[in-house]
């Protein structure tokens, strides 16, 4: 895929409440924390953190050519 045409984040999420936390951080807030207006995918793991936490690269590898970044968010409190 062209550069110019990938989107600039990818992330994956362990639940509904990182999702909305980061989508409102990143659309909402984003002025506030200095963050430049950016394109992105957020997608939650069928297996919450578990799956986020074992299976992140084998989830995120088909986004490597449509994204420029990724990011893999785990809760604090999760063993």
């Amino acid at each position: 895929m062209n550069r110019e045409r990938q989107k600039d984040l990818v992330v994956l999420v362990a639940d509904v409440q990182q999702e909305k936390t980061l989508e409102t951080l990143l659309t909402h807030r984003r002025s506030a924390l200095g963050i430049r207006n950016l394109t992105f995918d957020i997608f939650r793991h069928p297996r919450h953190d578990p799956g986020v936490f074992n299976e992140a690269s084998d989830f995120l590898v088909s986004y490597i050519s449509s994204h420029t970044r990724a990011l893999v968010l785990l809760d604090a409190t999760w063993d």
